[in-house]
C-alpha cells in the first residue's frame, strides 16, 4: 500500500511539472512572436581621408654655394661655373627634388635644379671693356682694352635635370624610362651631395663623358653570388645634350655598366658607350660619326680609408682621348676628412707632346653633423694644375670651396 501511495505521487509531480514547463514554453514562445527584431549593427564610417590618401610623396634639395680664386688675374678655371673674373661667388647648385609612388610597383622622380637654368643655348663670346685708372707701376690704363671669355657649357645648363618612372618588375629587375645619368663610371654617377672633392674629375668636367644626362630606357638587374652584389645597366639613350626635344638621327645609343661590390669594402666596375654623333650618322657609321667610350673603376674602403680610381678611353668624332684619376681619402676625426686627388687628361691620344693636362688637389672636408656626414659640409680644395694647356693657359694654382646644405 506505501508503494502505491508513493508511486501516485510521483506521476502527480511529473505531470505538474510537464504542464509548468509546457505554459513557460507557450508564454516564451509568445513573447519571441510579438517582440521586435533586434536592429543590424551598422558598419562603422570609413575615414575619408584615408580612404583617398594620395601616395607618399619623399621631398628634399641640395644647395651649394662655390668660391673660387686663381692665383693670376685670369678668368678663374671651372668647367662647371665658366667664371669671367679671377675670383668669384656661385650659387652653384639649387636642387629640389620629388619622388613617390604612382601605383603599385611605379615610382616617379622629378628633380630640377633653378641655378642650371642659363637660357636654352650658350656660346663661347668675348667681351671688349675699357680700362681706366693706373696699374701697380702707376702707369694710365685709361684707353686701354682687355677681353673677356665666357665658355659654353650649355647641355648641363638645364632647370630639368631628372625625370623618369621606374617599373619594379621583379625583386632582382627594375625597368625605367625617362632622363637621368647615364650609366658610365663610379664618380660621375655620385649624387651631388655626395661628392669628395669641390669638382669633379676631367671625365666629367672636361670630356662629359661622365654625369651626362640623356632621355632614354634602361633595365637595371641585381643579383647576390656568396656575398658579393653584382648589379648590371643597361640602356638605349638618344644620344643628345641634355633635355632635347627629338634626336638628330635615328640611332639610339648603347650603355652598359657592370660593376662588383664585395663585403670586404672592394668596387670592381667596367662600362662601354656607343653613340654616334651628326644627322647623317648610322649604325654602321665611320670614325667622323663615332663617339665612343670604355671605362674601368676600381675603389676600396677599409676603416676610415676609402680609394678610388678610374680610367677610360674614347673615339670622338675620329679623336682619341684618354683621362683618369685616383682619389685617397682618410677620416682624421669624426668631422674632419683629408682627401687627395690626381686627375689626368689627354685631348688626342695621336699627338702625346701637347693637349694634356693634369691637376694635383689637397682637400680638406669639414661635417658639421659625422653622423650624417653630407648633410652640411664645407669643402676646401688647393688645385695645382700642370704646363699651360688649353684648360688652362696660366698652369697655376686654385682655390675652391663649397658650402652645402642637403635636406
Amino acid at each position: 500500500m506505501k508503494a502505491e501511495k508513493a508511486l501516485t505521487r510521483f506521476l502527480a509531480a511529473f505531470l505538474t511539472m510537464m504542464a509548468l514547463g509546457r505554459g513557460a514554453a507557450q508564454e516564451t514562445a509568445v513573447k519571441q512572436a510579438t517582440a521586435p527584431e533586434p536592429a543590424a549593427a551598422v558598419p562603422a564610417p570609413l575615414d575619408p581621408a584615408a580612404a583617398k590618401a594620395p601616395p607618399a610623396v619623399k621631398a628634399g634639395g641640395l644647395i651649394q654655394v662655390w668660391f673660387l680664386a686663381d692665383q693670376y688675374a685670369a678668368p678663374a678655371r671651372s668647367w662647371s661655373e665658366p667664371l669671367t673674373v679671377p675670383n668669384s661667388m656661385a650659387l652653384h647648385r639649387t636642387e629640389l627634388k620629388l619622388s613617390g609612388a604612382a601605383a603599385q610597383d611605379v615610382s616617379w622622380t622629378l628633380m630640377v635644379d633653378p641655378a642650371r637654368a642659363l637660357g636654352a643655348s650658350e656660346s663661347v663670346s668675348s667681351t671688349a671693356f675699357a680700362l681706366s685708372g693706373k696699374d701697380a707701376s702707376g702707369v694710365t690704363l685709361t684707353g686701354s682694352t682687355a677681353k673677356i671669355t665666357t665658355g659654353t657649357n650649355a647641355e648641363f645648363k638645364r632647370i630639368v635635370q631628372d625625370a623618369y618612372l621606374s617599373y619594379k618588375a621583379f625583386s632582382w629587375l627594375e625597368l625605367r624610362a625617362g632622363q637621368w645619368k647615364v650609366p658610365f663610371g663610379r664618380e660621375g654617377l655620385l649624387p651631388n651631395g655626395e661628392l669628395p672633392f669641390v669638382e669633379r674629375s676631367f671625365m666629367f668636367s672636361a670630356l662629359k663623358w661622365a654625369a651626362a644626362r640623356d632621355l632614354g630606357v634602361m633595365a637595371t638587374g641585381d643579383t647576390q653570388i656568396e656575398g658579393q652584389k653584382i648589379v648590371l645597366q643597361a640602356g638605349l639613350f638618344q644620344g643628345e645634350p641634355q633635355n632635347s626635344q627629338f634626336d638628330a638621327n635615328y640611332v639610339k645609343d648603347p650603355a652598359v655598366r657592370l660593376t662588383l661590390q664585395s663585403p670586404s669594402g672592394l668596387w670592381l666596375g667596367v662600362s662601354r658607350y656607343e653613340g654616334r654623333l651628326g644627322p647623317s650618322a648610322d649604325y654602321a657609321g665611320g670614325p667622323s660619326d663615332f663617339n665612343f667610350r670604355t671605362g674601368v673603376e676600381l675603389g676600396y674602403s677599409l676603416a676610415s680609408f676609402a680609394f678610388q680610381a678610374e680610367y677610360a678611353a674614347g673615339n670622338v668624332m675620329g679623336t682619341g682621348k684618354q683621362t683618369a684619376y685616383g682619389d685617397l681619402g682618410c677620416l682624421l676625426m669624426p668631422q674632419i676628412e683629408l682627401l687627395g686627388r690626381y686627375d689626368w687628361v689627354i685631348l688626342n691620344d695621336a699627338v702625346w707632346s701637347s693637349g694634356q693636362q693634369y691637376e694635383a688637389t689637397l682637400g680638406l672636408n669639414y661635417y658639421f653633423d659625422p653622423k650624417s656626414r653630407n648633410l652640411t659640409k664645407l669643402q676646401l680644395n688647393l688645385v695645382s694644375s700642370g704646363a699651360a694647356s688649353a684648360f688652362d693657359p696660366q698652369g697655376d694654382l686654385q682655390g675652391r670651396m663649397n658650402y652645402q646644405v642637403l635636406f
